[in-house]
């Protein structure tokens, strides 16, 4: 055993970041109760349903009873602009992502982990040993809806709307983000205990309140491979480190209407044409010329005491927005077709051979 690890029990004193949290968790709190009564006692009468116009309705948003009625909503009626299929593509996807981050860090804190390795033998395993896999289809799917909604305003309105474009993206992901990593870089620590938590407080809290930034600007998988270089090798990268998928997402997202406006507006033009094409050729000649370049993994591996092959390839493919963006234009390509299809539905009408 070369390291003993173990929790002396003694008081906590708050430091700054902690009280810097309660106070904005406080003040969550309280936005949150005066949403929901306000909420319920505007809802209880009609003669007071006045209160929700003006400026109070901005507050009645964060209606916590309101927006537990809409989280939990079960609508059975189809929608020409959802593609229910989706749902089950997702619910899948997502389970096989927790099941094989379940077995890694399993394998992780395994006692014997050459024993845990002989489970990869069977063919069977190749399922969960290659989750992160999985990761395409969501990328996939954000490519087919970012597409198909572009394409659906820029049809209906006849113009493309770039702050619209971007700001509505905006405020989809940073509040949650934000907010996820202020409750981690500040006060997360009063609700850790056990032998172990030393080690988060030394090396994920400390990365998480000096890399916070790198989260909330949707640029952290650029970072990861320089923390040597910023001498930052003794703490954890971000805050949320699973949020790289978001960063890569948004530098995704932004890229799509150079891609897909060409198309959009001349769709008869081979020029148009042509261009799209060859981001999606450059989509799979990238990741390949990389791969040949830098003699990495040409896709993730379960190997021991390899860590310096393994960054290698998270740092130069994984990562790395121009080596993920081929399913990415495929579903691109695919929202392109069914919003085709509202005029030529034969152009997703398949027949027994195709």
């Amino acid at each position: 055993i070369k390291t003993i690890e173990c929790q002396v029990d003694q008081p906590h004193h708050l430091d700054s970041s902690e009280i810097t949290g309660l106070v904005l968790v406080g003040v969550m709190v309280v936005v949150l109760a005066a949403a929901t009564l306000l909420d319920l006692y505007s809802a209880s009468t009609p003669t007071r349903v006045h209160y929700r116009k003006g400026h109070l309705q901005y507050l009645l948003v964060f209606s916590v009873s309101h927006n537990i009625q809409k989280l939990f909503q079960v609508t059975s009626a189809r929608s020409p602009e959802v593609i229910t299929c989706l749902h089950g593509i997702r619910f899948l996807s997502i389970t096989w992502v927790v099941l094989g981050h379940q077995y890694a860090y399993s394998t992780s804190v395994a006692q014997n982990t050459i024993e845990s390795f002989k489970l990869t033998k069977k063919v069977a395993f190749q399922v969960i040993a290659n989750a992160d896999v999985s990761v395409d289809t969501f990328f996939f799917m954000s490519g087919l809806l970012v597409s198909a909604g572009l394409l659906r305003r820029v049809t209906s309105t006849g113009k493309f709307n770039v702050l619209q474009y971007y700001i509505h993206r905006i405020v989809r992901l940073l509040p949650p983000i934000a907010v996820t990593v202020m409750l981690v870089a500040t006060v997360s620590e009063m609700a850790v205990g056990g032998p172990a938590s030393q080690s988060y407080t030394t090396y994920y809290l400390k990365g998480c309140r000096h890399s916070w930034w790198t989260d909330v600007t949707f640029t952290s998988n650029f970072f990861f491979s320089f923390l040597q270089q910023m001498g930052k090798t003794d703490e954890a990268a971000t805050c949320l480190p699973h949020c790289w998928y978001t960063a890569v997402d948004m530098q995704l997202y932004v890229f799509t209407p150079i891609v897909l406006l060409p198309l959009c507006y001349w769709p008869k033009s081979r020029r148009a044409w042509a261009w799209v094409w060859a981001w999606t050729g450059a989509s799979v000649v990238v990741p390949a010329v990389i791969v040949g370049v830098y003699h990495t993994w040409p896709a993730s591996l379960l190997l021991l005491n390899d860590t310096e092959d393994m960054l290698e390839y998270n740092h130069k493919v994984y990562l790395m927005p121009w080596c993920r963006a081929g399913p990415y234009i495929v579903g691109i390509w695919a929202g392109y077709l069914l919003h085709r299809s509202r005029d030529s539905p034969r152009i997703t009408r398949l027949s027994t051979v195709r």
